[in-house]
């Protein structure tokens, strides 16, 4: 059940389906996503572009409000991140 390889790794469904979890699960309330897709893990790319993409991710990430406890001000110009815990 914990493998890090999603190849390898069993299906949320196989999981729920396992006797260890099968107290938790309610067959007839199971939905079911789509797979997921990471294939952009597999392009190469030079270090630099990742390290563009990864700032470009930061930059346009938007919390959900529901777990805002931490501001997090990005100031694209500067390329730099800050972090302010909040009570």
């Amino acid at each position: 059940m914990l493998e890090l390889d999603a190849d390898k790794r069993i299906t949320a469904e196989q999981a729920l389906a396992h006797e260890y979890l099968a107290q938790y699960a309610d067959p007839t309330d199971e939905p079911v996503s789509a797979p997921y897709d990471q294939s952009f893990e597999d392009m190469e790319l030079p270090v630099d572009k990742w390290k563009e993409l990864v700032w470009k991710e930061v930059v346009e990430f938007k919390p959900h409000p529901q777990h805002m406890s931490t501001v997090v001000e990005v100031n694209p110009s500067l390329n730099y991140l800050s972090l302010f815990l909040t009570a």
